[in-house]
Order: C-alpha cells, then sequence, then structure tokens
C-alpha cells in the first residue's frame, strides 16, 4: 500500500462534521522541491538502546548531505501532545496511534521523520507500517534487557525495579521484538556513529517506488551522485571538535558522542 492522504481522509468518511480539503500542492511536489523521498524510519527497542541517540547521528549525516530530517522523539512527545496518558497498555496504543499520523504528516511534506519510540508491541508497529506502506522503515535497536539496565542514562530502570514506575518495559511490561524489521543495529557491537552510517547507506541503497532511492541526493553534493562514508564521519568529527571547544564556554551545552553505548 502507498501512503497518501487518502488514508487519512478514508477514516472520516463516518464523521458528517469534518470534510475533505483538496490541497494544491501534494506529496510529490513537496519531495521535488527537497530532492528527496518522505519516509519515517521508526526506531524501536528497549529504554537505553540507543535509539535517540543513533537518530541524532543520523540527522547530522542528513544535513550534512543537504537532507531535510526531523527527529520526532518519544520523551518530547509525551511532554505535549501525550501528556494526558500514562504507561498502561490502553494509554501506550493511543501514545503510538497519535504519532503515527505525526509521522505520516510529515512524511507526506516530503521530510524524512526520525520516529524514536520504545513501541513494544508488534500489533501496534503494524498498524504504522499499515498506514505509511513502502514508507515505513523499521529500525531495530538490538540490546539485551540487561545491557540496557546496565546503562540505564535516565535511572529509570532503578526506580521501575524499586517500583517507583509501573508497567516498565522489560520489567513488567513485555517488549515483542520485530518480526520482520527493514534494518537491525547491534548496539553492544557498533558505535553510534557506525549504526547511524548503516541506516545512511541503507537509505541511499534501498529501491523503491519505481526503482529510485529514499534518499535523493543532490547535484551540488556530488557529481557521482554517491557520498564518501569517510568525508562525511570527517566533517562529524570536526562538529564534535568544535562542540567540545563550545562546552568549556557553556557547561550546559551537550557534546556529541561517539563512543560504543
Amino acid at each position: 500500500m502507498q501512503y497518501n492522504l487518502e488514508t487519512f481522509f478514508s477514516l472520516l468518511i463516518r464523521m458528517p462534521d469534518i470534510f475533505r480539503t483538496s490541497y494544491s500542492v501534494k506529496k510529490q511536489f513537496r519531495e521535488k522541491q527537497k530532492n528527496q523521498k518522505g519516509v519515517v524510519l521508526w526506531f524501536t527497542g528497549f529504554s537505553g538502546a540507543g535509539k535517540t541517540t543513533i537518530a541524532n547521528e543520523l540527522d547530522q549525516l542528513l544535513i550534512a548531505n543537504n537532507n531535510h530530517s526531523y527527529i520526532l522523539d518519544g520523551d518530547i512527545f509525551r511532554s505535549g501532545l501525550s501528556l494526558d496518558l500514562s504507561f498502561t497498555k490502553n494509554d501506550r496504543e493511543e501514545n503510538l496511534r497519535r504519532i503515527k499520523y505525526v509521522a505520516a504528516m510529515f512524511c507526506d511534506a516530503g521530510i524524512i521523520a526520525l520516529v524514536t519510540f520504545i513501541s513494544p508491541f508488534q500489533a501496534d508497529r503494524q498498524k504504522a507500517r499499515d498506514l505509511l506502506g513502502e514508507n515505513y522503515i523499521e529500525v531495530f535497536v538490538k540490546t539485551s534487557l540487561e545491557t540496557s539496565e546496565k546503562r540505564d542514562p535516565k535511572g529509570l530502570y532503578k526506580k521501575a525495579r524499586r517500583g517507583e514506575i509501573k508497567n516498565f518495559t522489560g520489567i513488567d511490561s513485555p517488549y515483542e521484538e520485530p518480526q520482520s524489521p527493514e534494518i537491525i543495529l547491534d548496539t553492544e557491537q557498533f558505535s553510534a556513529a557506525e549504526c547511524a552510517l548503516k541506516i545512511f547507506n541503507y537509505l541511499k541503497q534501498v529501491k523503491k517506488n519505481h526503482n529510485s532511492s529514499h534518499l535523493c541526493f543532490t547535484k551540488n553534493n556530488n557529481k557521482s551522485g554517491i557520498i564518501n562514508s569517510d568525508k562525511i564521519l570527517k566533517l562529524l568529527n570536526e562538529q564534535n571538535i568544535r562542540d567540545r571547544k563550545s562546552t568549556r564556554l557553556n557547561s550546559s551545552h551537550r557534546c556529541i558522542s561517539y563512543a560504543v553505548f
């Protein structure tokens, strides 16, 4: 199924007071403007697996390549659009119902959306895939529960073990591993930068929609149409050095990390 706004409007036919507006600017025009295809990279995995860290690295690769991308972060989403939801199974389902439609609108705008939600249940991820069709790319950020709990960057596992957080994925709420994700990232073996580069290369190579790549490279980036990975990593490392210099001036600034999680 190819995603388009028809998917949205088909859900409105039973709502008599909501009317469809036919807009002049279509998805293909926005994609042509940005010289890329709108897609949704759906990162799933335990808390502490590295979803947001990898998405942050990938975002920089895409920006360095003159692409248009945006991270839809689970914590930020819950602090705003899903502020009213808890972590019960029903509320988790509602949270993912909301984000899949937000991601679909980003996709329709021709943007590469990076969704970083635990999204523990297969059924919810399948609903997102059904909505987005071939524009849905599932990224399984794979790590063991033991490793994720050992990392515990936000201290959430400790709170869950003490009973201060209920329905915490991996502790008292299950995580269902993806059955056939497009990309698997082993964050126990590879660094954030390496994982991001794997996704970047996937976007370059995958062929869909009449034999065209998801990631359309602008001609002014590279005459051959291919970006040298080493060149991009060098660019990111230079950015890392600049960030570290900036950190000395502003202690509140967070450095970009290229170490293994």
